[in-house]
């Protein structure tokens, strides 16, 4: 038989050193997972509260009623038109459009010797914010105030009251978008 030493055993240097890598190791690509399932879970969540936009523009459907328009395509049964006087003098006629379905609840014009000069729609309550409008007028530039925001799309002036001035501009809800010619 062997003889037994006093003393502790000890493993060879190699061993140690190994391990401590492996746990290093082990160490990262937890950390490095863990930040992969944060980063998925922040995108996921970013994509769950992006704007829905519709397939397409919800204004096109009404490119008859714009400013630059003939009054003309205004003929129709359910847009109704009155004569607005001043001095008693017929200078301009106002036209309105309800609507009992869509984002859009009443689309109002503004005529002036036979042109459309300037066209309000209305929006159901929280159908659209003002990001949906800056991501579909491919404007991100835009000027806010508390009530109100100002666009420039396919050279007419947008002028968008919106309901709410606490949230950030690009978050606040819009109550009615007003199209006028810039000329």
């Amino acid at each position: 038989m062997g003889s037994i030493q006093n003393g502790s055993h000890q493993p060879p240097a190699g061993g140690i050193s190994s391990f401590r890598h492996l746990s290093y190791l082990r160490f990262v690509i937890m950390l490095f997972g863990g930040f992969s399932l944060i980063n998925l879970g922040v995108t996921a969540f970013a994509q769950s509260t992006r704007p829905v936009l519709a397939s397409s523009n919800p204004f096109l459907e009404y490119n008859y009623a714009f400013p630059g328009q003939i009054s003309q395509a205004l003929n129709s049964g359910t847009i109704t038109c009155s004569a607005i006087y001043t001095y008693n003098v017929v200078s301009e006629k106002s036209c309105s459009l309800n609507l009992n379905s869509g984002i859009f609840s009443r689309i109002e014009t503004t005529v002036d010797d036979g042109v459309i000069r300037q066209t309000t729609f209305t929006l159901r309550d929280n159908t659209i914010k003002i990001g949906d409008l800056a991501l579909l007028f491919n404007a991100p530039n835009f000027h806010a105030y508390p009530r109100k925001v100002f666009f420039y799309w396919s050279k007419l002036f947008v002028i968008v009251s919106t309901t709410a001035n606490g949230n950030h501009p690009s978050m606040r809800p819009v109550w009615t978008v007003t199209f006028t010619n810039t000329y």
